[in-house]
């Protein structure tokens, strides 16, 4: 890049500019996350690289969990090269990361190809594929009206919301786990939250979003000891239950190409494969 760069972790007074810049005509990549990118100001890395003190490109993939660094943002002017400021970028991150945690995973989704590609050169790996199945409101099989014995599926509440971390970490995989933080986010900002009781104490949950007639089921867990139980579709058939409406063009949900107990539970209650799919990339030091 032409003229005097310099690449600095961003602060507070740098809000104002983030936001615009966010705002303008960019390539960018973003996670998927219940975070706006301005609240990750103040955790580390969160880069800017400004030529002439004004704002090029920004990467930011702070920890959440802890141990675990999602690229959030990649973006970058429409004038910039985007791969030649990751490749400024990235060591900056990377250097910082491995000084903050040795043992440490970074990693990456790739909704678009030019993010797939950039990955792909620069020695990162895919690790996971990402799949979206749809249910099919013909296809839909029989779910039962009543849970088993003992069993109760009731509104999720913000007290909650620890004993819901708790399970989450405890069925997902280390790459794949919320924390406490994100889930409590994840509850305000979603439209149904329900959690499964046995004998009072919590050992399910899930978390839906509606977007334009879209219910999307985000996060759907139960603790290993009781998934015999069919509480996962109980708690999959009450989220029909409450959106099979007129007005619910879809009801989504994403998973794992790899997790066959999740990919056998959705089929059983009507979901099919979509053609959508993400691939899930690691980097190799």
């Amino acid at each position: 890049m032409a003229g005097a760069t310099q690449i600095r972790e961003a602060e507070n007074a740098d809000v104002p500019a983030i936001a615009e810049f966010l705002k303008r005509n960019l390539i960018i990549h973003r996670h998927l996350d219940w975070r706006p990118a301005i609240e990750w100001i103040g955790h580390s890395p969160f880069l800017m690289l400004e030529k002439g003190q004004r704002l090029q490109a920004l990467l930011v993939c702070p920890p959440d969990p802890k141990g675990v660094y999602w690229i959030r943002i990649l973006a970058s002017l429409y004038t910039v090269p985007v791969e030649e400021c990751y490749l400024a970028l990235f060591p900056v991150a990377l250097e910082k990361i491995r000084t903050m945690e040795k043992k440490s995973a970074i990693t990456s989704i790739a909704y678009q190809d030019w993010m797939k590609s950039l990955l792909t050169r620069n020695g990162w790996e895919t690790c996971q594929q990402v799949v979206q199945l749809r249910w099919n409101r013909g296809k839909a099989a029989s779910f039962p009206e009543n849970c088993p014995d003992g069993i109760l599926i009731r509104s999720m509440n913000l007290p909650d919301i620890p004993e819901v971390a708790l399970i989450d970490q405890a069925c997902f995989d280390f790459l794949w786990q919320h924390s406490e933080d994100a889930l409590r986010r994840a509850y305000e900002q979603s439209t149904y939250c329900t959690v499964a009781e046995k004998d009072g104490i919590l050992i399910g949950y899930q978390i839906t979003t509606l977007q334009r007639n879209r219910a999307h089921i985000a996060r759907l867990a139960v603790l290993s000891e009781f998934q015999r139980l069919r509480i996962g579709h109980c708690l999959v058939a009450d989220v029909i239950n409450q959106f099979h409406k007129p007005w619910t063009r879809e009801i989504s949900v994403n998973t794992q190409q790899d997790n066959l107990k999740s990919l056998g539970l959705y089929r059983k209650i009507g979901f099919e494969m979509t053609d959508e799919s993400f691939p899930v990339f690691i980097y190799k030091d």
